[in-house]
């Protein structure tokens, strides 16, 4: 189950980079406005999610089924992965 569910994580992940950086494309060309500020800060979202959440399943002290769990998990990581990379800056 936990090896079927990588897999599907992964495909979702670059599924979701390649959204961001068609989105980061996008807003190059077109002369978009560009702020650090929301990039920072979901990039230092990203690896905490994913800390704080896997401990919660841990923690938890009665049966949680772990694809209830780990899909609104995923979710919010490919969602804050792809606006994490669409907010790259234009200019590197």
């Amino acid at each position: 189950m936990v090896f079927l569910f990588a897999i599907v994580l992964a495909l979702l992940c670059m599924v979701s980079l390649v959204n961001g950086l068609v989105k980061r494309h996008l807003r190059k060309l077109q002369g978009g406005r560009e702020s650090a500020l929301f990039y920072h800060t979901l990039k230092k979202r990203i690896m905490p999610l994913w800390y704080w959440g896997s401990l919660l399943y841990v923690v938890l002290p009665f049966y949680v089924a772990p694809d209830l769990f780990l899909l609104p998990l995923a979710i919010a990581s490919v969602v804050a992965l792809s606006a994490t990379v669409s907010l790259f800056k234009k200019y590197l």
